[in-house]
């Protein structure tokens, strides 16, 4: 597909909300419409989170957030909005009051004929969308906080190759930044996937085997399980976007280009 992951569509981490939102839950919004998908992100302030803001915001109180804690029901609210405020943007009638839920596997349901991915990590929400046919496209977006070396130490041989790290570490890219981005980009490709394969997958399902950084994309080969699953029979392409501490990666195109 040809067209760009925004160098500014993933924000930086806020560190001082008098000045960035003031007493706003949701601040900094930004809309990217990119040709075939549209992509929206904000910030929100976890510490002005109250139930009330659904009523507030639009958006339906689910069932399954009643004994979450806080910073999870603000985390929800805030991918939730961006995907109301993006189905209204689209003009159609029958899709602006539509609800996103959650579905039976924990995944949101989106309208017939639109492919939708939501994310959130820290304090930054974002979400993609695009009105095309479900069965012939995937769709799935992950923003994460570069993770911490010692983290990196405890999880690295779960998530990734010696081969994959090898690949990153070639074209500069830090051991924190290299895990964070391949981790990310495999939490995309499972939610691009999922609906295709329809049960959960392992991260050793999809391997990176090559890196344009000056593109910003990743490339990433599929198991004969995934493949066969899916339909999708080519190398994977995912693009990414760096912005201070954090990183996004985005997953799209169509089954058989």
């Amino acid at each position: 597909m040809d067209f760009r992951l925004p160098a500014n569509c993933c924000m930086p981490i806020c560190s001082d909300w008098s000045d960035i939102c003031g007493d706003e839950f949701i601040c900094k919004e930004q809309y990217f419409d990119l040709g075939p998908i549209c992509l929206s992100s904000c910030q929100f302030n976890p510490s002005l989170y109250c139930d009330s803001l659904f009523f507030e915001l639009g958006v339906r109180f689910p069932p399954s957030l009643e004994k979450a804690v806080a910073s999870r029901r603000a985390e929800f609210l805030a991918g939730r909005y961006l995907a109301k405020q993006m189905l209204q943007k689209d003009g159609n009638d029958d899709l602006k009051d539509f609800e996103v839920i959650v579905g039976p596997d924990r995944c949101p349901v989106w309208p017939n004929g639109v492919l939708g991915s939501i994310t959130h990590s820290q304090n930054i929400a974002a979400c993609v969308m695009a009105q095309l046919p479900c069965a012939d496209y995937y769709l799935g977006i992950d923003a994460e906080k570069i993770l911490t070396l010692e983290t990196c130490q405890e999880i690295e041989s779960s998530i990734v190759t010696s081969d994959e790290m090898m690949y990153m570490k070639e074209v500069g890219f830090s051991d924190e930044v290299a895990l964070t981005l391949i981790f990310s980009a495999k939490e995309s490709v499972f939610k691009a996937l999922y609906s295709f394969i329809g049960q959960y997958f392992g991260f050793e399902e999809a391997n990176l085997v090559k890196v344009d950084r000056e593109k910003q994309i990743l490339y990433f080969s599929l198991s004969p399980f995934l493949s066969n699953k899916s339909g999708i029979k080519k190398i994977l392409n995912c693009q990414f976007s760096i912005q201070g501490e954090m990183v996004m990666t985005l997953v799209f195109d169509k089954v058989n280009s």
